[in-house]
């Protein structure tokens, strides 16, 4: 790795999260069980509480999927309470969605739904909207799970609509005026 040969620890620790990611998104749980530990060392030993934080979530994230679904959700918990005493904000609703993924995988739909709304009070928050469909996409899995309760089953889905069409006019206007 290159930044373990250039000495420079904290882009260790992003390429390393990078990879242990990109191995979640490809099913390879063993693998991403192993950058997130090697993550967790790293950060400890550098000092790194974001980047513990962030492999402590990591590693729940891959206990979960690979049946160890109650010991991963304690660890997720563990990492974002970790993270969030960190202060930081910019990508906690993609860990609020790994967690609601994960309370699925234990078939509470109800608590999953809870920490979809919070991902999404954070979004309104603070902008981020890198994992918004994510966070979507599991809310209608959780909602399909439930009896429905409302003659408008796709109503959750309205401040989604209403963002789509408002960024599609930013882009027309920006090509407008930039053509």
């Amino acid at each position: 790795m290159l930044a373990r040969r250039l000495s420079h620890p904290h882009s260790e620790a992003v390429a390393l999260e990078s990879a242990a990611l990109m191995q979640c998104w490809r099913g390879e749980w063993q693998d991403a069980q192993q950058l997130a530990e090697t993550l967790r060392a790293l950060s400890r030993t550098q000092g790194f509480p974001h980047w513990l934080a962030v492999g402590i979530v990591r590693r729940g994230k891959t206990l979960a999927a690979q049946g160890q679904v109650e010991e991963g959700l304690v660890r997720m918990r563990e990492g974002l309470a970790a993270l969030q005493a960190t202060g930081a904000q910019l990508g906690l609703p993609g860990f609020f969605a790994e967690l609601a993924w994960a309370q699925g995988q234990a078939g509470r739909a109800a608590e999953g739904l809870a920490l979809l709304a919070e991902a999404l009070a954070i979004i309104g928050k603070i902008g981020e909207r890198v994992s918004e469909a994510e966070l979507y996409r599991l809310k209608g899995e959780f909602l399909l799970q439930a009896p429905i309760r409302s003659p408008k089953p796709k109503g959750h889905l309205l401040p989604q609509i209403q963002h789509r069409k408002e960024a599609e006019g930013e882009r027309h206007e920006y090509r407008r005026t930039t053509h």
